[in-house]
């Protein structure tokens, strides 16, 4: 803005504005060339709010002149709010309040900071400002500055700290006093909630975030203070700091290396006698060789992401921002002691990683450890939440494209199936539930029938549910329930041969439809929902993905019994075949499929 717009905000004269700035009540502006000044508008309208009477709760700490000295920390705290916010039961606050005479008044700086397993308080500010004041400042709200700080991106790959300057309107200067000591006297107490949170009125209102930053906060509070890295920030690191004003050593793993030595010290802790001894021992070396290449950070599987770089653009990152003291030393993660000589002792020959090993053998490791993770995961009797993260991520590990090209050469397809359910809407429904045979007597450490029992939901319908298998052995639930006919069934992924005389069939009076193989009227089998596509459902009628998924399934299951090259088969007539039939009822025959291959693509 210019002098001229500045005087026209304030309702003063243009020379008023040069006084202004002489009284420190306004920055100076910032020069453009020898004659363009040009002020801010976020400075120009908190002096304007200030003198119209409408209270702003903290200055522009731009308009902040330099302490004599250092201010004095009177709170150290970190406190939990009550109430809940995104599904948290509490948010866990860390605040600093610092507070001395500068030029005759007395200055309160409040910084406030979130934990990162507290949850964020961007979003109702006003509250934790409110709650502090009640708390802390016994409700004085005279010439307070409050100052936010966060992680850039908070939990995610940025590590740049934001401080904000953060101005609010005070509606109503008779906030409530929590009945804590005086201001200088409070003793700081860890993990106390706030008290009569619910009856606080919000009389902060209106916050506006001014960017700010670390050099400036230690401006105003005339003093350098410590900040607190992201892997460091826990009531743990303040404490320690409280106690000690030193910062203590904090494990970090850039190299993602200690989930690796976690899965090899399970895998080596497994019996002989365990039914999957095999599979574990087989991996020990693997993992070994893993968390070696890793701990050498050569360059081979780490990158950009070494624990070198890590640490000197953490360092880098300090000295720029300005921060001259952390609260915490991060230090990588590495292989010593008995995590050096575990792996030692396991690792044979040169540094292999698993794909540079025999794919056939992997393969065979691969579909040994996938049914011994379905038989750690929550629907089994014997689950354990720890043995079952340590799979998967030995999983992830072995997996890789010549290993994907060998389980597709072996047709192999995982899982084996999935839950799913759908409304009975007619005739091809009712069809397949009537030749469910309910009166097997079902096992209730069945691990489908958990799988069944989550998705089916805890509702009025459990109390009629029955349970089943169809005629090709696939377990179904019905409701039983004439008010809400509906069935679940742990569909196939697994194809089984299919009629080339035969349709496929499917109601489609509603949502998601289950597709069937049938011939003669009759239910025959049902059309695998194959593991690439099992996340969307089988619409058809219309336009959108529905169709095209279920265009997929039919072609996918011609092809994996008939061993036919994929770019035979009549891709756009088998989609016109979905997306255009009729709305009520969709058969598609096979023999027509056929007819229609490439015969210059077919062997």
């Amino acid at each position: 803005m210019s002098v001229q717009d500045v005087a026209k905000v304030l309702g003063v004269s243009a020379p008023r504005i040069r006084q202004l700035v002489k009284e420190k009540k306004l920055p100076e502006p910032t020069k453009f060339g020898e004659r363009a000044s040009l002020w801010s508008r976020a400075d120009v309208e908190a002096l304007r709010f200030t003198q119209d009477g409408e209270g702003v709760v903290s200055e522009r700490t731009s308009l902040m002149p330099t302490p004599a000295g250092p201010l004095l920390r009177v709170v150290d705290d970190v406190f939990i709010s009550n109430r809940k916010r995104w599904g948290r039961n509490h948010i866990q606050i860390h605040v600093r309040i610092f507070q001395g005479p500068v030029e005759g008044v007395n200055r309160t700086v409040v910084i406030v900071s979130e934990l990162p397993e507290g949850g964020s308080i961007t979003n109702w500010i006003e509250t934790v400002a409110n709650e502090i004041t009640a708390r802390y400042l016994q409700g004085n709200t005279h010439a307070v500055t409050w100052i936010q700080t966060l992680f850039k991106g908070f939990a995610g790959p940025d590590y740049e700290y934001q401080v904000q300057n953060v101005t609010m309107r005070l509606v109503n200067d008779d906030l409530p006093h929590s009945g804590v000591q005086g201001f200088l006297d409070k003793i700081t107490t860890f993990g106390r909630t706030s008290a009569n949170n619910s009856e606080q009125p919000a009389g902060y209102h209106d916050p506006n975030w001014h960017p700010s930053s670390i050099e400036e906060v230690h401006r105003i509070l005339g003093q350098s203070i410590e900040w607190y890295p992201l892997e460091g920030y826990s009531l743990r690191e303040i404490e320690h700091w409280q106690r000690t004003g030193r910062p203590r050593e904090v494990e970090v793993d850039p190299l993602g290396l200690k989930p690796v030595v976690d899965a090899l010290e399970t895998m080596n802790r497994i019996p002989r006698s365990h039914p999957y001894s095999r599979a574990a021992r087989s991996l020990c070396p693997i993992l070994a060789n893993i968390a070696m290449i890793k701990d050498a950070d050569d360059g081979r599987l780490t990158g950009q992401d070494s624990a070198g770089n890590f640490l000197k653009e953490r360092e880098d990152y300090n000295v720029a921002a300005g921060i001259t003291q952390s609260a915490a030393k991060l230090v990588p993660y590495r292989l010593v002691g008995e995590d050096s000589a575990l792996a030692a002792r396991h690792s044979t020959g040169p540094l292999t990683l698993p794909w540079e090993l025999d794919t056939g053998e992997i393969a065979d490791l691969y579909l040994e450890l996938r049914a011994w993770k379905d038989e750690t995961d929550k629907y089994s009797v014997d689950h354990d939440e720890s043995l079952h993260e340590h799979i998967t991520t030995v999983l992830g590990w072995l997996r890789s494209p010549a290993l994907g090209d060998e389980l597709d050469a072996r047709q192999d397809i995982y899982p084996l199936g999935h839950i799913r359910g759908f409304d009975i809407a007619g005739t091809w429904d009712r069809a397949y539930v009537d030749s469910v045979d309910f009166s097997v007597k079902i096992d209730p450490a069945n691990r489908i029938l958990r799988m069944m029992h989550e998705h089916a939901g805890d509702g009025s319908s459990q109390n009629t549910m029955r349970y089943g298998y169809d005629p090709f052995g696939n377990f179904v639930a019905d409701t039983n329930d004439p008010t809400w006919p509906m069935f679940w069934v742990y569909w196939p992924t697994i194809p089984k041969p299919i009629p080339l005389d035969g349709q496929i069939v499917a109601d489609g009076q509603t949502g998601d439809r289950p597709a069937f193989v049938a011939k003669n009227g009759k239910i025959v089998g049902l059309l695998p929902q194959f593991p690439a596509f099992h996340h969307s459902g089988w619409n058809f009628g219309y336009g959108g993905g529905g169709p095209g998924r279920l265009a997929a399934d039919i072609i996918e299951a011609i092809n994996w019994q008939e061993k036919l090259p994929r770019e035979s088969m009549p891709w756009r007539w088998v989609d016109d075949a979905v997306c255009h039939s009729d709305k009520d009822t969709l058969s598609v025959n096979i023999a027509d499929i056929m007819r229609r291959l490439d015969t210059e693509t077919t062997p």
